[in-house]
């Protein structure tokens, strides 16, 4: 017999209802239906403190929580007592069910060193124990009753340390049952219910979704979810912290938002087509750069900031469709694309390769990005054109001003770059047209030029044939259609095997 003023029982089932437990209520009786080991422990007596343990045989967590329980035993010797109950047996009604539980205690021996019992047919542990708390699934579980013979504890699963804890509360005196009730209250306030038969974080069941690990959705789009698709998987939001944080200084929590962020892509109101493009497409930018990205007036030092760096002229922006059948290629249908990774996964090259993977199980394309003649705008100078244009101050930097006459009205720009002129026709719809490629042979560098206003402002005109015809007619540029080398995105049908 083990002698003690404070017990601990385990209690290994599940159980069925009965009237409602609580903490600070008296703690039920332990009339089990057998004593298997250690003296039966028959009240509470007046000035000792109990832990009741649960679980069963058939338990691996409870059996893992057998010589944990022998050990608090031992550190508790002459004020624990430990009490292990064996509750809802699968054999509970056939003939042998002690015998099967005596040989499975007798089989750990030593590492059970404390008192062992058995529930039986009626199940009266289960219900004045676990029922009654509303926690009949799942094993083991721990109540702890204080000196007064009331609950002070119970705790789901084998959390032997947090009892531990609670039991040194009692012992030495420093224990008080209503703090114990008000943080289980608290407790109680911030637990999330979960219905395992519906889906997780979906309207809040198991939580909001906001500390997921791993995460990937792919629904249909609705007409109510108002956005726009973002079309590229930028793989510079994580290079160069530090410079990147000094560039953004300027603007209070920029730098934070885009770290926020850069573990993971999602996009609304996406055709599969785009989002085949941004998986296996090109992760820089499909614009032209422009000198308004560089925050100084000038095109940016893309070797400096590679953020700034673009694929224009060199990846095709759009996914070919090459497939028999391409229904839910055709644009028609939108979806809704999320992808959430680790912050150690959030690259870029990992990213992609996710979105490959779902891609694949979703509708099983095949793809290749291949290289191919693509049809392209082509900017050329007529003779003369680069001397006439070329800067007369040297060295200075970019600067324009409006010029007003009787006549006419003009833009005047001075220090400027060919690039320019790509530029004015790409600023309000960069994806409506086919890529201008320079080809006017004049060096990348500063040139002086004058454009009529309506063709100077980037957001006052969009014809397209009347810059053409301005370019011409006042610069001597010219825009001439051609093909040239850039990389695809194609998606073809899935090869039979013969």
């Amino acid at each position: 017999m083990i002698r003690s003023s404070l017990i601990i029982l385990t209690v290994l089932c599940q159980t069925s209802l009965a009237q409602s437990l609580k903490l600070g209520d008296l703690a039920p009786p332990i009339e089990p239906y057998a004593w298997i080991k250690g003296a039966p422990v028959t009240g509470y007596e007046k000035g000792s403190a109990y832990v009741v343990e649960m679980g069963a045989t058939w338990c691996k967590p409870c059996a893992v929580a057998i010589p944990k329980l022998t050990k608090l035993a031992e550190k508790y010797k002459g004020d624990v007592k430990v009490v292990g109950l064996f509750v809802k047996e699968q054999d509970v009604h056939k003939s042998g069910y002690l015998e099967r539980i005596k040989g499975y205690v007798e089989k750990k021996g030593e590492l059970m060193m404390y008192h062992v019992a058995a529930d039986g047919p009626s199940k009266e542990i289960e219900k004045r124990w676990l029922g009654a708390m509303s926690m009949s699934r799942g094993v083991p579980q721990t109540f702890v009753i204080d000196k007064e013979g009331r609950m002070a504890g119970h705790f789901v699963g084998s959390n032997i340390k947090a009892v531990e804890r609670l039991i040194d509360t009692i012992v030495e005196g420093s224990y008080r049952l209503e703090q114990q009730i008000d943080e289980k209250e608290k407790l109680n306030t911030t637990v999330l219910k979960y219905d395992h038969k519906k889906p997780l974080f979906v309207h809040g069941n198991g939580g909001d979704g906001s500390d997921f690990i791993f995460r990937s959705i792919l629904t249909k789009a609705k007409e109510n979810v108002k956005g726009s698709p973002d079309l590229l998987l930028e793989s510079y939001f994580w290079i160069d912290t530090e410079r990147w944080k000094k560039l953004l200084a300027d603007i209070p929590g920029t730098y934070q938002k885009l770290d926020s962020v850069k573990s993971r892509y999602q996009t609304v109101n996406t055709t599969i087509p785009q989002l085949y493009q941004v998986a296996f497409g090109d992760t820089l930018d499909y614009l032209h750069p422009m000198t308004r990205w560089s925050y100084t007036g000038d095109y940016p030092d893309t070797t400096e900031y590679p953020r700034f760096k673009s694929a224009y002229g060199r990846h095709w922006r759009e996914a070919l469709i090459e497939v028999s059948d391409g229904a839910i290629l055709d644009g028609q249908q939108k979806w809704n694309y999320a992808l959430s990774v680790p912050k150690e996964k959030s690259t870029a090259v990992h990213l992609q390769k996710y979105i490959q993977e779902d891609l694949q199980r979703y509708f099983g394309y095949e793809v290749a990005v291949e290289t191919r003649p693509m049809p392209c705008w082509f900017l050329k100078a007529r003779p003369g054109v680069a001397e006439k244009l070329a800067t007369i101050t040297p060295g200075a930097r970019y600067q324009s001003e409006r010029v007003d006459s009787e006549v006419q009205s003009f833009f005047v720009f001075s220090n400027g770059d060919i690039r320019d002129f790509i530029n004015l026709i790409h600023a309000l719809n960069p994806y409506d047209d086919f890529p201008i490629i320079d080809k006017t042979g004049i060096p990348a560098g500063k040139i002086d030029y004058k454009l009529p206003v309506e063709y100077g402002d980037y957001y006052r005109n969009n014809d397209f044939e009347g810059y053409k015809k301005m370019l011409e007619e006042e610069l001597g540029l010219y825009l001439e259609k051609g093909e040239k080398q850039m990389k695809v995105v194609v998606i073809r049908d899935v090869k039979e095997e013969l």
